[in-house]
């Protein structure tokens, strides 16, 4: 009787799996992340053809305002921009007790001449902005950037 149980125990695991997996998309999309302080990038696409595009994602986090001003990616032929909102705030900010979040979804196109199965070697750096709040008022340092 317990192993009948046990078996059912898991058809219902993989099975509630599986229905995570297709009923939420970003679930099934996500594919690897790397940070650098601040900064998250998310790639989604899990393989591409020479000549295909590569969705990615970055977040921000941090200070009481944040933006991304613009993405650089560099490398294997890829020589690409992407544009953040860029700072949206005025010279006076309110304190908030919430930590900004600023995000960019963008494409990097794959060089159409790189041989099929060749790793893709690419720099993407993330240039930003950081409002951090102070007693009375903020400081708004030099734009960042983040590799």
């Amino acid at each position: 009787m317990s192993e009948v149980f046990g078996k059912l125990i898991a058809v219902a695991i993989i099975l509630g799996l599986c229905i995570v997996y297709f009923m939420w998309p970003d679930i099934a999309r996500h594919h690897a992340t790397a940070t650098a302080g601040d900064v998250a990038l998310t790639v989604y696409t899990r393989e591409v053809a020479p000549g295909g595009t590569i969705d990615a994602h970055v977040r921000l986090d941090g200070g009481t305002r944040a933006a991304i001003r613009s993405i650089v990616i560099t490398g294997a032929g890829a020589d690409q921009r992407a544009g953040g909102d860029g700072k949206l705030w005025g010279d006076k900010i309110t304190d908030s007790l919430d930590t900004a979040t600023a995000t960019v979804d963008f494409a990097i196109d794959v060089p159409p001449q790189l041989e099929p199965g060749t790793q893709l070697h690419l720099a993407i750096k993330v240039y930003y902005i950081q409002a951090h709040a102070m007693i009375g008022s903020f400081t708004r340092p030099s734009p960042t950037t983040s590799s």
